[in-house]
């Protein structure tokens, strides 16, 4: 589980300047994979796999 804040974009892959979830994970062992989507404006709950 993680809680998002505003301002992240839901995406593992950096594209561009912006702030992403792949970024809060990087470095671990595993592969994660997020489940859903959030907004990049919109803070709460996203669900982490490695499934």
């Amino acid at each position: 589980m993680m809680n998002k804040p505003t301002g992240v974009v839901t995406t593992m892959k950096k594209t561009d300047d912006r702030v992403t979830v792949g970024e809060f994970v990087e470095g671990r062992k595993e592969r994660l994979f997020h489940i859903g989507r959030l907004d990049q404006d919109t803070e709460g709950l996203l669900l982490l796999t490695n499934d």
